[in-house]
């Protein structure tokens, strides 16, 4: 404040001096915006072509998952209208199927058909049935059941907890490191008509799943997760498997 005061008989002088000193730090200042620019430019470049590899294995990954998922829905979709269309027959395949149905009833009076139709399902075990072709709720074990001879069909389908080891599969993680993984996978039938109706082999489906899954989330991780959050890697693949 006293250099102020001590120049205000100076101003011209002083205006003088200011606007030089302000041009020469202008001129200082914009060679160093200029040199943070180029600095800043060489980084991101150097920055672009980094993840380059990683973002096209991401994507590629990506592309991958969204395929399959997309084709699964659609098949789900497909089965699903299958299953809630059928059921309109005309009248004479209805007389056809009651009058097949009513041979096989008598047919049963044979004690041979006894023992070829009669199946035991074990604890683990259930069948599902079909009549005609037609779908029979509910899915029938454990227990003794008998099926009528020529127009039922039945598939079994086990309950136990299937094991199956994913092969080892070279992947790229998301900072651009290459990694051997394998896994195993475990699960088992809940519903066993949807497994029959819905999917045609359910041991193939689910490991061609497993291994697009596991995929797509070694290329969304980093290394040092895959090395520290083991159990939160699991967690992931479990909640993507359970809901798909």
């Amino acid at each position: 404040v006293g250099g102020i005061d001590r120049s205000v008989t100076t101003d011209n002088v002083l205006n003088t001096a200011m606007s030089s000193n302000t041009a020469a730090n202008v001129s200082r200042g914009a060679g160093n915006v200029e040199h943070v620019l180029s600095i800043n430019d060489d980084h991101k470049f150097a920055d672009e072509r980094q993840p380059l590899a990683a973002t096209r294995s991401q994507a590629a990954v990506s592309h991958d998952a969204q395929t399959a998922a997309v084709h699964y829905q659609h098949e789900q979709s497909v089965l699903r209208t299958d299953e809630h269309s059928t059921g309109r027959e005309g009248c004479m395949s209805l007389v056809a199927r009651y009058m097949m149905i009513f041979f096989s009833y008598l047919l049963s009076i044979i004690p041979l058909f006894w023992l070829t139709n009669t199946k035991i399902a074990d604890q683990y075990d259930r069948f599902v049935r079909f009549r005609l072709g037609k779908l029979v709720r509910p899915a029938l074990g454990p227990g003794l059941f008998y099926f009528l001879p020529c127009v039922d069909t039945w598939r079994r389908v086990d309950l136990r907890t299937v094991t199956y080891q994913v092969p080892t599969q070279e992947m790229m993680t998301r900072d651009s490191v290459t990694v051997n993984v394998n896994a195993v996978v475990y699960y088992h039938i809940r519903d066993a008509i949807k497994s029959v109706v819905m999917v045609q082999d359910v041991k193939h489906s689910t490991a061609l799943l497993a291994s697009t899954t596991l995929r797509a989330v070694i290329g969304e991780s980093e290394l040092d997760e895959l090395l520290q959050k083991r159990e939160a890697i699991n967690n992931k693949l479990r909640a993507i498997l359970e809901t798909t």
